[in-house]
């Protein structure tokens, strides 16, 4: 299992081929989340970015965090935004607009087209469950890293979103089939748990941060959208989770979904 999200094919081309899958998935987070800071505010708090700095992120997907945060950034600073995928760019390309410090390049995390020490920071959220060597990649990201500078990992811990995988089991729309993204493959590879020795192995030293949110859903489109973004439209009993989930929404007002995320932060 797992293997399915280290897949480069499946990853360029179906995946993040377009940004509309990985939206429909932000679009559920921003609207029912119960933090009162919103995730984007709170990774870029937590990189504490400072003026002067070489800031490179990788998988940068749509450019999110600096469409929403790019303001906040020194104007001195240096950015970088990389992602496999040329939907992703391209989006992020027009989300950043505002930002002339910030440049853009296609390309692999596991083999970087920079010099040694090139970068203050190296930011990879949510991305490093998706490398297929994470060793090679670590070390890679430890290689651009200037002598003290700072790896910046946001990801998901074991129990992330669990209702809805169980729900997803339960209806029947998720087994054991193979070709599918399957609950925890993210966190097993590189989670809030499971990054901790990997990190370690390679970096001075690691630190876990943790973002105290969950959802409240109360509508049943946007978890339809956020579903379909990762298993597709072709469910086997779709008819039977609408049901499912709206009759949870009518007994409690909502469909409770806890998540389990933070940030770890490496040091060279």
């Amino acid at each position: 299992m797992g293997e399915i999200i280290q897949d480069r094919d499946y990853l360029l081309n179906q995946q993040y081929r377009q940004p509309d899958g990985l939206q429909a998935r932000m679009f559920l987070h921003r609207a029912y989340g119960t933090n009162a800071d919103s995730w984007t505010k709170w990774v870029f708090e937590q990189m504490q970015p400072v003026a002067g700095m070489s800031l490179l992120e990788l998988g940068c997907g749509t450019g999110a965090l600096w469409q929403e945060q790019g303001k906040r950034l020194p104007a001195d600073c240096r950015l970088v935004l990389s992602d496999l995928s040329p939907g992703m760019l391209a989006t992020a390309r027009g989300n950043v607009a505002h930002m002339p410090q910030a440049v853009f390049y296609r390309g692999d995390a596991g083999c970087l087209p920079f010099d040694d020490g090139m970068f203050d920071m190296v930011a990879a959220h949510h991305m490093l469950y998706h490398v297929s060597d994470l060793t090679a990649t670590l070390h890679e990201i430890r290689r651009v890293l200037r002598p003290g500078g700072w790896l910046c990992a946001a990801t998901n811990g074991i129990a992330h979103m669990r209702e809805l995988h169980d729900l997803l089991v339960e209806s029947g729309n998720l087994g054991e089939q193979e070709n599918v993204p399957h609950a925890n493959d993210s966190a097993r590879l590189f989670g809030l748990e499971s990054g901790i020795a990997p990190l370690q192995a390679v970096f001075a030293r690691v630190e876990r941060v943790d973002f105290t949110q969950h959802l409240q859903v109360r509508d049943v489109q946007p978890m339809m959208d956020y579903i379909y973004s990762m298993w597709g439209h072709d469910l086997p009993h779709e008819d039977e989770l609408r049901q499912r989930i709206q009759a949870e929404i009518d007994r409690h007002g909502f469909f409770f979904i806890g998540k389990s995320q933070g940030m770890l932060k490496a040091q060279r």
